[in-house]
């Protein structure tokens, strides 16, 4: 049974946001992925690229920081069978980079719901946050491979 962020979270601005959400970049032609942390709620955001492009196969602390700017920096890269345990739509042989919501800075719904926010000061960055996000990556690692 797969349980909703409101049901699990209760009302908020997750409410009517998926727990999942895969796309390919119209501009880049990149695959991207939103997956919302099963515990705490807050989303975690991924690019993928193809074999042949110059960080296949890289850690993501190995990049050139300075070609970067992604919500509070990289935090992730693996081969794209499995993405925190769930396999991606689209297994066909990619890297996945990836960051996450949960920073310094940033609420989560099990922050907010157990009134732990009321001692910390962030935002619940969104769905509409992490996809914005997932897709100025993209641009960047179409960047680098120029």
């Amino acid at each position: 049974m797969t349980t909703t962020a409101e049901e699990k979270w209760g009302f908020g601005p997750w409410a009517n946001e998926p727990d999942r959400d895969q796309w390919t970049d119209e501009t880049t032609g990149i695959e991207c992925l939103a997956v919302r942390h099963d515990r705490s709620g807050h989303w975690s955001g991924y690019v993928a690229v193809p074999p042949g492009h110059p960080w296949f196969g890289a850690d993501y602390v190995d990049l050139p920081r300075e070609d970067l700017d992604v919500h509070r920096g990289l935090n992730y890269s693996r081969a794209g069978d499995t993405i925190l345990g769930l396999s991606t739509t689209r297994d066909d042989g990619l890297w996945w980079f990836g960051f996450s919501c949960d920073h310094v800075g940033d609420l989560t719904p099990a922050e907010i719901v157990n009134d732990k926010y009321a001692l910390l000061e962030g935002v619940y960055r969104d769905l509409r946050y992490v996809r914005r996000e997932c897709v100025r990556l993209a641009e960047q690692i179409t960047e680098a491979n120029r």
